[in-house]
């Protein structure tokens, strides 16, 4: 499955720190089930802060980095 990301949410990708789970999947370029899939295999760290969960943009650069071959 292909996932298409607009130009708009690429801009924004990189000024961004933090994701929601959306824009988290989008930033990997995964859809929200893969990424649901990974958070419960992998672990992919997160803040979560009044019940919004976030994931920083170099947390999920560095799980990528980590899962390299």
């Amino acid at each position: 499955m292909q996932v298409v990301i607009s130009e708009d949410a690429i801009k924004k990708a990189v000024q961004q720190e933090y994701f929601n789970k959306k824009e988290a999947s989008n930033f990997l370029g995964i859809s929200m089930q893969t990424f649901k899939t990974w958070r419960e295999k992998y672990g992919i760290h997160y803040q979560s802060v009044d019940g919004m969960v976030l994931f920083a943009k170099k947390d999920l650069q560095k799980f990528m980095e980590d899962h390299r071959k």
